[in-house]
């Protein structure tokens, strides 16, 4: 009993918080090294709006770019190809494109280094059509 009077009699509450929010401070120091050290993997992007109009190729609005030049073709209605200098990797390109306007549906995907697919299809027969895309965002992902 002597000895639990003696801890009561001893206790400093001002010092056992200040050991405690000295050891806080140690943890979050620690955390903020693991933090910054860890690796960071950031995507090259570029990110558009799309329109296309009778037999042209597509234009796009260009909002955001650090993925580097890009340009459209057109090979038949609704089929068109997205273009680089092999700045697409496989496997760690991601694509997103907004919807077509209704009954269409977008198709697109990879093709090779420097080439990505682009298609605007109905959704009842399947059949290519152009016409299609109206500021239709586009964005485009490479991972390192």
């Amino acid at each position: 009993m002597a000895d639990i009077l003696k801890i009561a009699r001893d206790f400093n509450p001002k010092k056992a918080l200040t050991h405690i929010f000295d050891k806080i401070d140690e943890i979050i120091k620690k955390v903020n090294t693991l933090w910054s050290n860890a690796p960071t993997v950031t995507p090259k992007i570029y990110e558009a709006l799309l329109n296309q109009s009778g037999t042209d190729v597509p234009t796009a609005t260009e909002l955001y770019n650090t993925l580097g030049d890009i340009t459209f073709s057109r090979n038949q209605a609704g089929d068109y190809v997205i273009q680089s200098s092999a700045l697409f990797t496989a496997n760690k390109t991601h694509i997103i494109v907004g919807a077509a306007t209704y009954p269409y549906v977008m198709e697109y995907g990879y093709s090779d280094s420097s080439n990505l697919y682009l298609a605007t299809r109905t959704n009842l027969t399947g059949t290519l059509a152009d016409d299609k895309l109206y500021e239709t965002a586009i964005t485009i992902k490479v991972y390192p």
